[in-house]
């Protein structure tokens, strides 16, 4: 079985790509989630509307609420702040684990693959 070799560069650039690709679909989740976390807090209206306290009753209700409120682009609001911390770390979480696995075959003389066929 032939296996391709990326440079380091390219694991850190595929890591990047699927770190962005993760938080654009994870980040509407996270959109949710931080909604019910900042209900009843008071806050200064220039970072969005205030949350009541009891506006969301449940994870649905949130999701149709934001929807409504804000369309699409309620669900993607600190995109990029998610990306800027997310798309870096995968991209060296990458690259590092793919030197790691490089460099304990080197020290084992490839034999890691003989270790899973034999189980």
């Amino acid at each position: 079985a032939g296996r391709v070799e990326l440079s380091p560069g390219g694991n850190m650039a595929c890591g990047f790509l699927a770190g962005c690709i993760a938080r654009l679909i994870i980040h509407p989740l996270d959109v949710v989630k931080k909604r019910f976390q900042v209900a009843g807090l008071a806050r200064s209206l220039q970072y969005g509307e205030r949350v009541a306290p009891t506006a969301y009753t449940g994870f649905v209700s949130a999701f149709r609420a934001i929807a409504a409120r804000e369309g699409a682009r309620g669900f993607y609001k600190g995109l990029l702040p998610g990306l800027v911390k997310s798309a870096p770390a995968s991209a060296i979480t990458f690259a590092v684990y793919e030197a790691s696995v490089k460099a304990l075959r080197a020290v084992d003389g490839d034999g890691m693959d003989d270790a899973v066929e034999e189980q």
